[in-house]
């Protein structure tokens, strides 16, 4: 006996009285929940200063890294 044979498809069961076969949510009104704004505010431009600031300081310490130079 396989467990395929000892459960019932969900086809043979009855469905209870009462009780739609797909649940359906009601449309909202004007006045439920929060919104979005219609607009989105413009994006700000980009910056490419914080990267080179963040790779240049990355450079300089592996640099000091590889060279093994060693101060204080």
């Amino acid at each position: 006996m396989t467990a395929e044979s000892t459960v019932p498809t969900p086809a043979g069961q009855p469905r209870e009285a009462g009780y739609p076969a797909v649940s359906v949510m009601p449309p909202r009104g004007s006045s439920a929940g929060f919104r979005f704004p219609v607009r989105r505010p413009p994006a700000r431009p980009r910056s490419p200063l914080p990267l080179l600031a963040a790779d240049g300081s990355a450079a300089l310490l592996g640099a000091l890294a590889l060279t093994g130079d060693r101060r204080g």
